[in-house]
């Protein structure tokens, strides 16, 4: 197994990643993104299609036909990252394209933190399923 299909192996929902990507410029590498300790909402194997709900939860509503059409189903590795909690308590994706090419040259930088228990819920309570939730019972002990 290569290197990169260990890495890919080990992105799974609920790990946490760090990102960072490159492009050449005049034979010298150049950072163009970087992604710190985000959580991995979910994974999309090269080739498999996403329906429509999907594509606008991960990437908005407004797509044109073209983009649609372009990144319903895509030769690479996809995953999806929780970046935040936007203000309206909607959460906020990133899907970021893992390209075995680009990895293997060195253009993608991709480290695995491990799970993920954040100190702070990056969640809203109404994105819990309700058999997860646990009810809090007061006592006259405290």
């Amino acid at each position: 197994m290569t290197p990169y299909h260990q890495l890919i192996a080990q992105i799974i929902p609920g790990v946490t990643l760090s990102l960072k990507e490159y492009d050449i410029r005049r034979n010298k590498r150049h950072l163009t993104l970087t992604i710190e300790n985000s959580l991995v909402h979910d994974v999309i194997p090269a080739n498999t299609p996403i329906g429509l709900d999907q594509l606008e939860q991960y990437y908005g509503a407004g797509l044109s036909p073209l983009d649609y059409a372009q990144l319903a189903c895509v030769n690479c590795f996809r995953a999806v990252l929780l970046m935040r909690i936007d203000e309206n308590n909607q959460p906020v994706y990133k899907p970021i394209f893992i390209n075995q090419d680009f990895y293997e040259s060195g253009l993608q930088e991709i480290s695995i933190i491990g799970e993920s228990y954040p100190q702070e819920p990056i969640y809203a309570p109404h994105m819990v399923p309700s058999s997860i939730r646990v009810p809090i019972i007061l006592t006259g002990d405290g």
